[in-house]
This record gives structure tokens, sequence and C-alpha cells, in this order.
């Protein structure tokens, strides 16, 4: 009995072998599978997409804008000429560092802080 009980024992192990490597076989598969029914709504979607876009820019045409102009009776007119205009550069703008700010918390109360802000906006009454 002890080598019929090893010879199940390798047996069942083969078995076993047998039986992942079957799973990981429909595994893969079943991966594929979905692999390929996403390719194709990506590929439907993105058809879709460039359908679209395309119809966006016919829409955006100016030979369309200008028939529903004439349409709805709108009294533009499409330019003949195309003027632009080009402003004059800025000059360079030179960045002066701030001195440093302090940071007063409002101990003193709601008084003093309301105060703070009048005296900073009044003006020189004084000439």
């Amino acid at each position: 009995m002890k080598g019929t009980g090893k010879f199940l024992i390798i047996i069942g192990m083969i078995a076993a072998l047998f039986l992942l490597y079957v799973h990981f076989q429909v595994l893969i598969f079943q991966v594929s599978y979905a692999i390929e029914i996403k390719a194709k709504v990506l590929t439907r979607c993105h058809e879709s997409y460039r359908r679209l876009k395309f119809q966006v820019e016919q829409l955006k045409a100016p030979q369309n804008l200008a028939e529903k102009m004439t349409t709805y009776k709108l009294d533009l007119q499409v330019p003949k000429e195309i003027h632009v205009l080009q402003a004059p550069a800025l000059p360079p703008v030179e960045l002066v560092p701030m001195g440093k700010t302090t940071f007063q918390p409002f101990s003193k109360g709601l008084i003093d802080f309301l105060g703070h802000w009048v005296k900073v906006a009044q003006a020189d009454t004084n000439s």
C-alpha cells in the first residue's frame, strides 16, 4: 500500500497542475475577450468623436455662418478685407521687492481694528 499511496498523491498533484493550467488558460481567454470588446468600443467612440468634431468644424465654417446670417435676415456682412492691428510692445516691468510685512493679531478688539482702517483711509485736512 505504500507504493499506491505515493502513486495516488503524484496523480493528484498532476491533476491539480492540469486543472490550474486549464483555469489560467480560461482566464487568459476571458481577459483577451474583454480587451477585444473594449478595443471595439474605443474604436467606435474614437470614430464618433472624429465625426462630431468634423460636424462642429462645419458649423463654425464662415460660409455656414454667412448662410445663417442671410436666413435670419441679420444686417451683418462678412468683411471683404481683414485688418490686423498690432499693439506696441510694452516696456519690461521691473519688479521691486516689498519690505517685510508684519502680522498683528486682533487682540485689542474690534474697535481698534476698525480704527486702524479708518486712519489709513482718511485724507490729510491740515492744509
